[in-house]
């Protein structure tokens, strides 16, 4: 990654499982609202449209991402200067708050938890295409587990 930037950020809601909407604090009390954060790296199945299996897979992204990022709760988001996505949203990794009593943010990334978790696939810009085949492997694993 480029030269990066830290910012802390109140989650608005789960969009789903790649995709949630942030208050963000760039300091000096200026507050950016309700902005559409991408996770950077890794694509998660669509809630919407292609398979039942993979809209399901898609579903439990989504959940996965809603019991880690209540909203109202403070995230930490690591960005690239001046990068954004395709779709004109801000593309970051997100860090979670740590535990109740803990000060500061998890090291590891909910982008990492969800391709740790076969929620999600690594994504740098290709085509859905030619990423459907990983996401097709990650649904088998899940229904293998009881999940699906």
């Amino acid at each position: 990654m480029d030269m990066q930037w830290l910012y802390r950020a109140e989650v608005c809601r789960v969009v789903d499982g790649d995709s949630v909407i942030c208050n963000v604090d760039c300091g000096f009390s200026v507050i950016l609202g309700k902005r559409s954060i991408r996770l950077l790296g890794v694509d998660t199945s669509e809630t919407r449209g292609g398979t039942d299996d993979l809209k399901a897979l898609g579903n439990l992204a989504k959940t996965f991402v809603e019991e880690r990022l209540p909203v109202g709760s403070t995230v930490l988001l690591r960005t690239s200067l001046d990068k954004k996505g395709k779709f004109g949203r801000i593309l970051a990794e997100i860090h979670l708050a740590k535990g109740p009593g803990e000060e500061g943010f998890q090291e590891k990334t909910l982008n990492q938890m969800l391709l740790d978790e076969n929620l999600g696939v690594r994504y740098s810009g290709q085509s859905k295409e030619d990423i459907i085949n990983q996401h097709l492997v990650n649904v088998e694993h899940h229904r293998s587990q009881g999940n699906l």
